[in-house]
């Protein structure tokens, strides 16, 4: 009760209490100077609010943001990639002055602008990466990662297409400094069977919400595995590996249903929490390219 009061300033909202509650109690202070550098790759992804775009916290949008990415919390990346509609609310950056920093506008977004007919999904996201050089929008807002990308593999295809900035790795790739390419994949989509099938009942406002929201991004989902399949498949300059987990590879037919029935949901039971931490390993030994 004691929070009330400061969310009715209108600068302060559920979303700031989520991030610093997973700020105390789980990544202590860390930031993402805090992560290994070379690799794994770790990469976070929120919603653009107003154009409805991937936001991916890495040092190249935060370029465009004449910021650090370096000083930004886990906790708030996670807090931003989790904040879904009517739970929380938005996460806000600051999207500073480019007179202030020295930014350099990249060679590809003009190159990516220049075709609005061709690669309709390296258009797009020139434009979005675009916006953030317009000081006209000094406060991005974001919302839940799931609404632009839900398994964030999309983000991932921007690493490997984009050329001629540090963070490239299509740059390291191309000049032989990637041998070994090893993308995994984790799909982890519920995929239990709809009560709403199971009466004649028209099912109401909140379970067609629920629906709406969710069936959409389970067909994107599968359209951006089989993206970043065929991108490795086209891929000739270094050995490559995919590794997809989900959870329709469990052979165990009562597990399977166990773990497609498990809700989306900021909690759960000690019990199913060891059941997918046990899972996980399993998964990965059963995927041939592992």
């Amino acid at each position: 009760p004691w929070n009330w009061f400061r969310m009715m300033s209108g600068r302060f909202s559920r979303s700031d209490l989520a991030d610093r509650y997973l700020d105390r109690k789980i990544f202590h202070g860390a930031t993402f100077a805090d992560l290994a550098r070379r690799r794994p790759y770790t990469l976070i992804n929120a919603t653009d609010v107003s154009r409805g775009s991937q936001f991916s916290f890495t040092q190249g949008v935060f370029d465009a943001l004449c910021s650090d990415l370096d000083g930004v919390g886990l906790s708030r990346a996670v807090t931003a990639s989790l904040a879904f509609t009517g739970g929380f609310a938005p996460v806000t950056f600051r999207n500073y002055a480019k007179a202030t920093c020295g930014y350099r506008h990249a060679a590809w977004i003009d190159e990516w602008l220049a075709d609005p007919l061709g690669d309709i999904r390296a258009h797009d996201r020139a434009s979005a990466w675009a916006s953030y050089e317009d000081d006209t929008r000094p406060w991005p807002h974001l919302l839940d990662s799931g609404i632009s990308d839900n398994i964030g593999a999309r983000a991932v295809g921007v690493l490997f297409t984009v050329q001629g900035e540090p963070w490239s790795v299509a740059d390291r790739i191309e000049s032989g400094g990637v041998k070994r390419l090893v993308v995994i994949l984790v799909d982890a989509r519920s995929g239990g069977g709809s009560k709403l099938d199971r009466s004649p009942k028209s099912p109401g406002i909140a379970s067609a919400i629920g629906v709406s929201a969710g069936s959409p991004m389970s067909a994107v989902s599968s359209d951006s595995i089989a993206f970043v399949q065929r991108y490795l498949e086209d891929l000739h300059a270094c050995e490559t590996y995919f590794i997809l987990l989900r959870f329709e590879a469990e052979p165990d037919p009562d597990l399977r249903a166990r773990l497609k029935d498990l809700p989306t949901t900021l909690a759960l039971p000690p019990d199913t929490v060891r059941m997918l931490v046990e899972e996980g390993p399993r998964l990965l030994a059963a995927s041939p390219d592992y």
